[in-house]
């Protein structure tokens, strides 16, 4: 019987005694001083195990960073950018102070949105900057599909905390682009660059619409006759553009194994931080769009 009177002289004489997930599953023992207290504890404690089953289990002690690092080890590994993904969890966790995943709520992430705007947060380099309401919605995002996942591999077995929580509601941005004086001086300001590809680089993206490091990257076996095959995108899809005569003529390279359309590319410096950003002048738009592409590569 759940409920029984042990009458020992204790000033609880009634014990509540019983396994809501069966006899296999976690014991509640609790006494009370009257059978009515009892017997409101038990029907109290099983209503709440069937609302909510993974109280009647085992106590959770795996933290919300455990969570993360779960989810890295068994599906984040095979992402494109993994150890950037992982990094950036991690930023997110440890602002949220790592609560255990149980307790983790979506007032917390509020919480942290609210001081990730202010620049209160610190990343793994102890650096505090302010950040975006877009950048906001795109940690939420990430969260979002970590936890998902790991309900789908039933690791995670509560609710998920940010399915309530609202995202900030954008302006859609402008489309920009490149005029064609602008172009001018921009192909004018590369051809006068230190490094001789830059103006191989410059007509590339300008004819493929291409990213600066997936041109950058670019091997021999992407480029074929009048066309560029880029790979590994951020869509995620192989795609292929077609250039002019002229230009393939003028990045086609070939030596006595390979063809190598850049010779050079992988030792520019500027391509591993940007500095073009700030060598070619008097392109504001460029410079622009220039940086926003480095915020969605990275």
């Amino acid at each position: 019987m759940a409920v029984r009177n042990l009458k020992d002289g204790n000033k609880l004489p009634w014990l509540c005694e019983f396994y809501p997930q069966g006899r296999k599953g976690k014991r509640i023992r609790k006494r009370f001083a009257t059978k009515g207290e009892a017997l409101a504890f038990e029907k109290y404690t099983m209503q709440e195990v069937e609302d909510k089953p993974w109280l009647g289990e085992k106590v959770e002690q795996r933290s919300l960073l455990d969570m993360v690092t779960l989810w890295h080890n068994r599906h984040g590994i095979s992402l494109t950018h993994a150890k950037y993904t992982y990094r950036k969890l991690q930023v997110i966790v440890l602002g949220m102070s790592d609560p255990l995943y149980t307790k983790f709520t979506g007032k917390m992430f509020t919480e942290y949105r609210t001081a990730r705007l202010a620049g209160d947060i610190a990343d793994l380099n102890n650096r505090k900057v302010a950040v975006s309401f877009r950048t906001c919605n795109i940690e939420q995002d990430l969260l979002n599909a970590v936890i998902a996942e790991l309900i789908r591999m039933e690791e995670w077995k509560a609710p998920n905390p940010l399915s309530s929580v609202r995202q900030f509601k954008l302006h859609e941005e402008e489309m920009q682009f490149l005029t064609l004086d602008e172009i001018k001086t921009l192909l004018s300001a590369a051809a006068q660059h230190q490094h001789q590809d830059i103006l191989k680089v410059v007509k590339v993206s300008l004819a493929t619409g291409g990213r600066f490091l997936e041109i950058a990257n670019l091997k021999g076996s992407q480029l074929s006759k009048y066309k560029i095959t880029y790979t590994k995108t951020k869509g995620k899809k192989n795609r292929t553009v077609p250039i002019s005569e002229a230009l393939y003529d003028e990045i086609y390279k070939e030596d006595a194994v390979t063809r190598i359309p850049y010779s050079t590319y992988k030792n520019v410096a500027i391509f591993s931080d940007y500095k073009v950003a700030t060598d070619i002048h008097n392109i504001e738009l460029y410079r622009g769009l220039l940086i926003k592409q480095e915020n969605i590569t990275l």
